[in-house]
C-alpha cells in the first residue's frame, strides 16, 4: 500500500509539472506570435516570395524556346527551312542474309 500511494503521489506531481510546463509554453507562444520579430519575419517572407516569382518569371524567359534558338544562331546554326541545296537522301535497303542451315547445339544432363 505504501508503494501505491507514493506511485499516485508521483503521479500528480508530474501532472502538476506537466500542466505547469504547457502554461509557461502558452505564454511564450502568445509573447511571440504578436511581437515585432514574428511580423517582421512575415513581413521577410512576403518579400521573399516575391523575388522568388521574379526570379521563375525571369528564368522562364531564359530557359523558353527563343533561347534555344538564340544559342542555336550565336554557335552558327542554320534552321532547316531555310536551308538551300538541300538532297533527299533515302535510306538504304538492308542487306540481304541468306538463312543457312545453322549448326544445333544441344545440351544433355545426366543425373546420377
Amino acid at each position: 500500500m505504501k508503494l501505491l500511494s507514493k506511485l499516485v503521489l508521483l503521479y500528480c506531481f508530474l501532472l502538476l509539472a506537466l500542466s505547469l510546463l504547457g502554461a509557461k509554453n502558452q505564454n511564450l507562444y502568445r509573447l511571440l506570435n504578436g511581437s515585432r520579430k514574428s511580423a517582421g519575419l512575415l513581413e521577410q517572407k512576403h518579400d521573399l516570395l516575391l523575388s522568388l516569382s521574379d526570379l521563375r518569371h525571369e528564368a522562364e524567359r531564359i530557359k523558353g524556346p527563343s533561347a534555344i534558338i538564340d544559342w542555336a544562331n550565336e554557335h552558327g546554326m542554320v534552321a532547316i527551312n531555310k536551308l538551300q541545296n538541300v538532297q533527299m537522301v533515302a535510306p538504304m535497303r538492308p542487306p540481304i542474309i541468306n538463312e543457312e542451315e545453322k549448326p544445333v547445339f544441344r545440351v544433355v544432363t545426366l543425373w546420377h
